[in-house]
């Protein structure tokens, strides 16, 4: 683990360079060279060397929602992450830091240890941070608070998208599609699309998933759940031929099928 903190040296996703590190975590497309990246500077975190501790956070909370229900069968606690991300967080000052504090104590389920983390941020008034407590008001079964302060800042394709995600995390999923509806006709990019396709399979509605994923893969080649998602869904319509060619398309785009269990 000291030489490697992030456990791995090899990309279970994308062998060669796709995104800078910094947009390869936020698109979760993390490559070789990005992992060697971590990696390095991990290690020079923790032997207290100045680093970007902030990305590193980042990088744990993303390796943790990715990774941390494989590392049981290592014998590995599925906490790793997250304690890795509460040891670069420390090092992390201001708001910036808070706020991966929250997050960290959100995914240890301390909502309202979290709850209180983000009352101060949102102070401030901004609205990421009145997003987040929104949410979280929602999540804690506050329904009318989370309700008031939604309608104060739902004003733009951000703040609609965030609402979106809080709905799906909340399997509300007819209301969650309505939402990415909205937002794919105020910001029409990649990521919306999946997410409303998403919400689109979990209504069983494959056909009109079909469609958003493609729009999305239009924007962004790159985008790698969308192929996965093709894949399966392609699966479960049994279009064999249709999910061979997802499996080419993939290859083509640089991802390594096989390896990401979409076989051809």
């Amino acid at each position: 683990m000291e030489e490697y903190p992030f456990l791995m040296r090899k990309s279970f996703i994308a062998p060669n360079k796709i995104f800078e590190l910094e947009k390869a975590i936020e698109r979760g497309i993390i490559s070789d060279e990005n992992l060697i990246a971590l990696n390095d500077m991990a290690r020079k975190g923790l032997k207290g060397e100045e680093v970007n501790f902030e990305i590193l956070a980042k990088a744990a909370l993303f390796f943790h929602s990715r990774y941390a229900f494989y590392l049981e069968n290592f014998e590995i606690s599925p906490d790793y992450y997250l304690s890795l991300a509460e040891l670069f967080a420390q090092r992390v000052e201001g708001d910036a830091g808070k706020f991966l504090r929250y997050k960290i104590l959100k995914e240890r389920g301390n909502l309202r240890g979290a709850l209180k983390l983000i009352d101060s941020l949102a102070k401030s008034g901004k609205k990421e941070y009145l997003l987040e407590k929104a949410a979280l008001l929602l999540e804690m079964g506050e329904k009318d608070s989370a309700q008031g302060l939604y309608m104060e800042i739902l004003d733009d394709a951000y703040s609609w998208e965030h609402f979106a995600d809080t709905l799906y995390a909340m399997a509300e999923y007819e209301s969650a599609a309505e939402a990415y509806m909205h937002v794919a006709e105020l910001n029409p990019k990649d990521e919306v699309y999946y997410k409303l396709a998403l919400s689109l399979v979990k209504l069983g509605r494959y056909k009109d998933a079909i469609e958003y994923l493609e729009k999305a893969l239009s924007k962004n080649r790159y985008h790698l759940n969308s192929y996965i998602l093709l894949h399966r869904i392609y699966g479960e319509l049994d279009m064999q031929e249709e999910r061979k060619k997802i499996a080419t398309r993939m290859k083509r785009a640089g991802f390594d099928a096989e390896l990401l269990g979409v076989e051809r």
